[in-house]
């Protein structure tokens, strides 16, 4: 006798999320309807990827602090060129 195999999908529909304090939720109901049409999914979605994003630069500007630290610890005195200086020296940000 052959064994049947199943497959199934299982599609979630919806989130249900407690204890959002009430200022919060309207607020999160607000931002939705101005900037996704009142899709709470995808509001949810860009508040997500924007955490995710924020929490890598955090880790990018800890990185940077370290290497700081260690110029700092060396003595190392790197040049100070600002960078708006060194793009227009550069021939950038000039219209043509």
């Amino acid at each position: 006798m052959k064994e049947n195999k199943y497959i199934v999908d299982i599609i979630t529909t919806g989130l249900k999320i407690s204890r959002v304090p009430k200022p919060t939720k309207k607020e999160f109901i607000q931002f939705a309807f101005e900037h996704f049409e009142g899709d709470y999914g995808m509001a949810l979605k860009f508040l997500w990827d924007y955490y995710k994003q924020n929490k890598l630069l955090q880790l990018i500007m800890e990185k940077l602090l370290e290497l700081e630290k260690k110029i700092e610890d060396k003595n190392i005195k790197p040049e100070h060129i600002k960078i708006n200086e060194k793009f227009e020296k550069e021939g950038g940000g000039k219209e043509k």
